[in-house]
């Protein structure tokens, strides 16, 4: 196996957008990951549930990162 040091300029550009600038908001799990399956590479979530939710062997593909944040409030959790 070969490894690379990858700069972060190397990653750009990326997209990235918000369930909400999407649209998506109030989508179901299921459907949630299916349409994130189908446009990005990774989902970032700070649902700590969804692992136990959902079959996540039907998003093989999808990178799911799970987020731990102490409060789900977007100005309760940035940084100072």
């Amino acid at each position: 196996m070969h490894s690379k040091v990858v700069n972060n300029r190397e990653l750009l550009p990326l997209d990235s957008a918000t369930v909400y600038e999407l649209g998506w908001s109030g989508t179901k799990d299921k459907v949630l990951l299916a349409l994130a399956k189908a446009h990005f590479d990774v989902f970032v979530t700070i649902d700590q549930n969804m692992a136990y939710h959902q079959h996540l062997i039907d998003f093989v593909g999808l990178h799911i990162i799970v987020l731990r944040v102490p409060n789900s409030r977007p100005k309760a959790n940035m940084l100072k």
